[in-house]
C-alpha cells in the first residue's frame, strides 16, 4: 500500500508558544519566547537558516525559556520605506529536522 498518511493537526503533547515578547532598540530587537513545555526545535529567521547568527534556538535544547536579539542590520530584518520600522519574520519549527504543517512564522515589528 502506497505512502504514509501525514497529520494534518498538531500532535498531543506538544510543546505550544506560550508567551513572545519583543522589546525595541536602537539597532536590535530583543525577543523573549516561552513554551508551555520543554522545546526540541529551532527558531531561525526566515530564509536565513545557513546564517548561525540567525538560527536563536539551535535543536534539541529542552528549555522552555528562550532570550535572543535580533540586529536590524541582517538575518532578513527589513525597514519600511519612511524608515518608521523594522520588521523580521522568525520561523518556530518544531521538529529538528523536518519543516511541518503546524511550524510556526511570526512577524516581529520594531516601530517609532
Amino acid at each position: 500500500r502506497g505512502g504514509e498518511i501525514w497529520p494534518l493537526e498538531r500532535p498531543d503533547g506538544m510543546p505550544a508558544i506560550q508567551s513572545l515578547e519583543v522589546m525595541c532598540g536602537k539597532d536590535h530587537m530583543d525577543v523573549h519566547l516561552s513554551f508551555t513545555q520543554p522545546f526540541e526545535g529551532i527558531v531561525s529567521s526566515k530564509g536565513q537558516y545557513a546564517d548561525p547568527r540567525c538560527v536563536y534556538v539551535p535543536p534539541a535544547t529542552g528549555k522552555t525559556f528562550f532570550s535572543f536579539r535580533i540586529a536590524y542590520a541582517r538575518c532578513g530584518t527589513k525597514p519600511d520605506l519612511n524608515g518608521q520600522f523594522y520588521e523580521n519574520t522568525v520561523v518556530v519549527q518544531y521538529d529538528k529536522d523536518l519543516l511541518e504543517v503546524w511550524d510556526e512564522a511570526k512577524r516581529l515589528r520594531c516601530e517609532w
